[in-house]
């Protein structure tokens, strides 16, 4: 395990990406959504939209982009 000099994990140190969930609440929705049978879930949220819009984009625009 790598430590900086203030005794932190370098791992505790990484900027958060964005619409990244906390690990509690995404292994909690994720649970929740089997056990009601479902084959999809989005946790969080917010990436039911993101995906929405997406999927919605012509493949052509999705060529040219850089993910």
């Amino acid at each position: 395990m790598i430590h900086n000099r203030e005794g932190r994990r370098a791992r505790d140190l990484r900027p958060v990406p964005p619409f990244a969930g906390e690990l509690e609440a995404v292994a909690a929705t994720v649970v929740r959504a089997i056990d009601r049978g479902r084959h999809q879930v989005y946790a969080p949220g917010i990436w039911r939209w993101i995906m929405l819009v997406i999927r919605a984009l012509p493949r052509a625009v999705l060529r040219r982009v850089q993910f």
